[in-house]
């Protein structure tokens, strides 16, 4: 039977994935050993990438912020990030101002597209100009 099978199990840690080349004894043969926490490695690494302080949830946060707006629909995005539940997926998908923004410019394009002005009697009249299909 595999390591891996549907669903997979998450508990398992694959040796030749998360692993350390560990020797025995003092100049010895080496043998892989699970790696059980890596937050010196992790703060090292950070601070070499000039990015203190960061922790391995901001890069979650990233690929959701990355994925919604590359377009990709929400349960795809809940997938590829593993979060099971919609709140959860929320709470990763932050709004920024500059969403805002570009909700805001995408609103008033439709509307400088859909907006007329017609002279008539009365003066001039702005409005809205539905299509009807039947």
């Amino acid at each position: 039977m595999g390591l891996l099978r549907p669903p997979f199990d998450r508990r398992i840690i694959i040796p030749q994935v998360f692993f350390r080349a560990v020797a025995t004894g003092r100049g010895g043969p080496k043998s892989p050993r699970k790696i059980i926490a890596f937050g010196k490695t992790w703060r090292r690494a950070c601070v070499s990438a000039g990015q203190p302080g960061r922790i391995p949830h901001d890069l979650r946060r990233s690929a959701v912020r990355r994925f919604v707006r590359a377009g990709i629909t929400e349960s795809v995005a809940m997938a590829l990030a593993g979060h099971k539940t919609r709140s959860v997926f929320a709470r990763y998908n932050i709004t920024s101002e500059a969403d805002l923004r570009d909700a805001a410019e995408k609103l008033d394009a439709i509307d400088r597209d859909s907006i007329v002005t017609v002279t008539g009697q009365a003066g001039p009249c702005r409005g809205t100009i539905a299509r009807f299909t039947q």
